[in-house]
């Protein structure tokens, strides 16, 4: 069981924003879901860097609970005391519906355990589902590259409405800096692929072969798969050309 916890409830019913008393949690959330009538009740859990993360939603109302397994590293319980104090500094600031409440709240914290899950000035309860679900989707990656594809990624295939594409792009997912770059060279499947990698800014433009100029952001792993993918293909083409000119086949150019 978790040795140490907290209840995020900014601006929520029940007379508290914060505890880290397991019987006033309870009244809380009972309080909750009074207020709301059982109207789109639900939550929604994951861990984030050893931290068990549950997302409430109380109607409109968002509230978020943080809790700390019993086996946790001194490195995760520190990480914990920052993120319990910044909840507790954020209660101690002024509700306003329009640009500080619940969901701004539930935001922060959540940016402070990953930057990449969601901005911390969200207002809109439904922009933060969105957010959630989105991380929670690839949070079993753990290679830092990839998942920082994928979320920006993902976050397009949100915003595309199209009744074709987004069906058919998240149909082929990637788990592997490779598997990625080979979907970028891919001639039916690779457009969006390139895209996001503009918008990262891991590649701005081609050379003369073709191949990607990597941008001075991109990730050190990101340049060295893409470097160590050209590499084989380069040495692919110099031994067909080998054997062509040994058998007088025809000629492969240079990659």
């Amino acid at each position: 069981m978790p040795n140490s916890f907290f209840f995020l409830n900014y601006g929520g019913p029940g007379g508290a924003s914060f505890t880290a008393d397991e019987t006033e949690k309870k009244e809380l959330i009972k309080a909750c879901v009074n207020k709301s009538i059982g109207l789109l009740n639900n939550s929604f859990s994951l861990t984030i860097k050893g931290i068990h993360v549950t997302l409430y939603t109380f109607c409109v109302h968002k509230a978020l609970s943080l809790d700390l397994p019993d086996d946790a590293s001194e490195d995760t319980r520190n990480f914990f005391a920052h993120i319990k104090k910044v909840a507790v500094d954020f209660c101690e600031t002024d509700y306003h519906l329009a640009s500080h409440n619940c969901v701004t709240a539930v935001a922060t914290i959540l940016n402070q355990l990953d930057s990449e899950l969601c901005p911390p000035d969200l207002i809109s309860p439904f922009s933060l589902d969105t957010h959630f679900k989105r991380y929670a989707r690839y949070a079993d990656i753990n290679d830092p590259t990839l998942k920082t594809f994928l979320l920006a990624y993902q976050k397009m295939i949100d915003n595309d409405y199209s009744f074709f594409s987004s069906p058919c792009w998240q149909a082929h997912e990637v788990r592997s800096l490779n598997d990625l770059i080979i979907k970028a060279h891919s001639p039916f499947l690779g457009q969006r692929t390139i895209t996001t990698f503009f918008k990262l800014g891991w590649i701005v433009g081609r050379n003369q072969h073709h191949q990607f100029l990597i941008g001075k952001t991109a990730p050190e792993a990101f340049r060295q798969a893409l470097e160590t993918y050209y590499k084989v293909q380069v040495d692919k083409k110099l031994q067909m050309n080998a054997l062509t000119a040994a058998y007088g086949g025809i000629y492969v150019r240079e990659f």
